[in-house]
């Protein structure tokens, strides 16, 4: 008798703790070995980064404006004792910004002109070699920097490296920038190119025909975007 009322009251105690365990998880109370994981739910969710469409915006807004092109003029001219070479692109590409910075290249192989088609191949080939380095490129910022809201020409200096050849050097270039009223800029600038600065080198036959120095002459016209 006495162990069958044990039993039953065992039984009792275990539908109540039961019943108690049902409750708390009605009314929404986590069970205790689920705290840990709720902690580390929490720590995560505050260093989580909040998505604010809003400062992407205005961080969007705050960003320079450019210009950009896709066709620009670029001249260079050997004027050697016995014989002047001229050749051209007009498949320079720049950007450039309204903070100043800017970025221009070409594709060697894009230039024409030459006083012969061996000329060409020549200069394409041995001096060159394009094959290894195929493109110029200009890159840097304005010293200067012109009023982009007016209308006008800016005379100015630019500094950054020309990598010509697969070599770079640091230049300060004079430029002038005319800016128009329709959101069109020309940029105008000449300067000597010494070749032995990019490693071309030219055979001392050659040195009556090739001169030293190459002078370039850069004519672009860029959007405002």
């Amino acid at each position: 008798m006495n162990g069958s009322l044990s039993h039953m009251i065992c039984m009792l105690f275990a539908v109540l703790v039961t019943c108690c365990l049902n409750a708390s998880q009605a009314l929404g109370k986590p069970p205790l070995h689920n705290t840990q994981t709720l902690r580390s739910e929490q720590v995560a969710q505050a260093h989580r980064p909040a998505k604010n469409d809003a400062l992407s915006s205005a961080h969007s807004q705050d960003n320079p404006a450019k210009y950009s092109g896709s066709n620009g003029r670029i001249e260079f001219y050997s004027e050697a004792p016995l014989e002047l070479i001229k050749a051209w692109s007009d498949e320079m590409r720049g950007i450039m910004l309204e903070d100043g910075q800017f970025a221009f290249s070409v594709n060697m192989s894009s230039f024409d002109g030459f006083n012969s088609g061996l000329q060409r191949e020549h200069f394409r080939e041995n001096y060159l070699e394009i094959e290894r380095f195929p493109k110029a490129s200009f890159e840097g910022e304005l010293i200067e920097q012109p009023d982009w809201s007016q209308p006008g020409v800016y005379p100015v200096r630019v500094r950054g490296l020309l990598s010509i050849h697969g070599q770079s050097r640091e230049r300060i270039l004079p430029a002038t920038i005319e800016v128009h009223p329709d959101g069109t800029m020309f940029i105008d600038a000449e300067f000597a190119v010494p070749l032995q600065e990019h490693q071309i080198l030219i055979p001392r036959i050659m040195h009556q025909k090739i001169a030293e120095s190459i002078r370039v002459v850069v004519h672009m016209s860029m959007l405002r975007q």
